[in-house]
């Protein structure tokens, strides 16, 4: 069934579905063996819902550093080609190899005050809010979503449901 709620203010429904495939990279052993669609569907939330809620800083410190190397193609792989440049730039700007990111500590708040500071995420956060506004990225997750049902596994019928 595609997702048509986009629009209507209730595209939850998308991002429970993306969320509810798995636990990501590092938590979930299978996670590899998942479509390619629904990896790039799981990051590419995931990073958007870090990034609108707190910025990239937030990203860095919430997300296992197996989520960090995987950002970039998953944003090309749904079409966010500008936000996939943005992220690239920013990492060889301050050179930080994706392939060798460790999380930051998460149960230290100074630690988290210091990353911010550190690096101008001011910068970043303003340019990808301007481009999540300007390529409509809810949008294209959903007609990503629908083109990639294969990402989602049908739901089995509950015993004695009735299609009735």
């Amino acid at each position: 069934m595609p997702f048509t709620n986009y629009g209507t203010g209730d595209d939850e429904d998308l991002y429970y579905a993306i969320l509810g495939l798995t636990t990501g990279p590092g938590s979930d052993p299978q996670f590899d063996a998942l479509p390619l669609s629904s990896q790039a569907l799981h990051i590419a939330a995931i990073f958007e819902m870090e990034i609108l809620n707190g910025g990239l800083c937030q990203f860095f410190m919430n997300c296992r550093s197996d989520y960090i190397p995987r950002v970039s193609a998953s944003l090309r792989e749904i079409g966010m080609f500008p936000m996939a440049d943005l992220y690239e730039a920013f990492l060889s700007e301050h050179q930080i190899n994706p392939e060798e990111f460790d999380s930051l500590p998460r149960d230290n708040h100074q630690v988290y005050i210091d990353q911010c500071n550190r690096y101008p995420f001011d910068a970043f956060n303003k340019t990808f809010e301007k481009l999540w506004e300007s390529l409509n990225f809810e949008n294209a997750m959903v007609q990503y979503a629908n083109k990639h049902l294969e990402a989602f596994p049908l739901k089995q019928a509950e015993p004695g449901a009735s299609d009735t």
